[in-house]
Parts: structure tokens; C-alpha cells; sequence
């Protein structure tokens, strides 16, 4: 019985090695890169075949835009919520602390989100500090938004 009790310890040890070890040669063969990583802006222009070394030269693309009436619950409250914090922070200068920066835009982000729930009846959530693994490129966000059809 003890015998039986370390193969199994061992078996059981050894799996998550080897899926570790398999997958360190995965990344290691794949050799992801961080946006934060490259030397200059043109340098990600031109991976992306984008003339110029400017962001003037990104193409633009059009949103699709959703009218939010002056009456919805989740604008009213976004207005009570920017109102609270002008009176408790005062106004947001522009070389605020990013934290004071994330007040305001993680509340707007909640209400795009609350809205575009009831407008679209699909479930989202949002996670803060969020690890995006690409095909070209890997980094932290700071925020990313997921629906409940896909994994991020």
C-alpha cells in the first residue's frame, strides 16, 4: 500500500513538471515580445506596416455609436458619481497621479459596461491589471473588458 501511495505521490508530481517544462519550450519557441519592449514608435508602425512615425499616420476606425438618453439609470448615476468626486477630490488636473486618473475612468467603464449590457443583453465583466498573451506581443492592461462567449 505504501508503495502504491508514492507511485501515485510521484505521478502526480511529475505532471505538472512536465506540462510546466512544455510549455516554458512553447513560450521560449515563440519568443513573445512586450509593446513596452520596443525601442520607438516607428519600430511598431513598421511590424504593422503602417508608413510614418507618427500615430497621425494609424488608421482611423469608425465605433459603432449608441445614443444614452439624458433618463438612463446608469448615466444618471455615472453624473451623481463624476459629481461626488469633483466635490471630494476637486477637478482633475491634467498631470493628476494615474490612481486619481483611474477614480474617474474605472467609473465610466462601469457604465459603458452597465449599458451596453441592457442595449446588447450579452454578460460582460472587466478585469483591472489584466496579463494579455498574444500571437505577436504580450503585456499587462489596465483594464480589460470580456464577454461571457470568450475567454480573454
Amino acid at each position: 500500500m505504501k508503495r502504491l501511495m508514492v507511485v501515485t505521490f510521484l505521478i502526480l508530481k511529475v505532471r505538472p513538471v512536465t506540462r510546466l517544462v512544455k510549455f516554458t519550450k512553447k513560450c521560449k519557441d515563440k519568443k513573445l515580445r512586450a509593446f513596452s519592449t520596443y525601442c520607438s514608435l516607428k519600430e511598431v508602425l513598421t511590424k504593422y506596416n503602417i508608413g510614418g512615425n507618427s500615430t497621425d499616420t494609424i488608421p482611423l476606425f469608425s465605433l459603432q455609436t449608441y445614443e444614452i438618453k439624458d433618463s438612463d439609470k446608469h448615466f444618471e448615476h455615472c453624473m451623481a458619481e463624476i459629481l461626488i468626486r469633483l466635490k471630494n477630490y476637486g477637478s482633475l488636473i491634467v498631470n493628476s497621479l494615474k490612481a486619481m486618473c483611474n477614480e474617474y475612468v474605472v467609473m465610466f467603464l462601469h457604465t459603458a459596461i452597465n449599458i451596453t449590457r441592457d442595449s446588447t443583453g450579452k454578460e460582460l465583466s472587466m478585469r483591472p491589471e489584466y496579463k494579455v498573451i498574444g500571437d505577436d506581443s504580450t503585456g499587462q492592461v489596465d483594464f480589460a473588458i470580456k464577454t461571457n462567449q470568450s475567454e480573454i
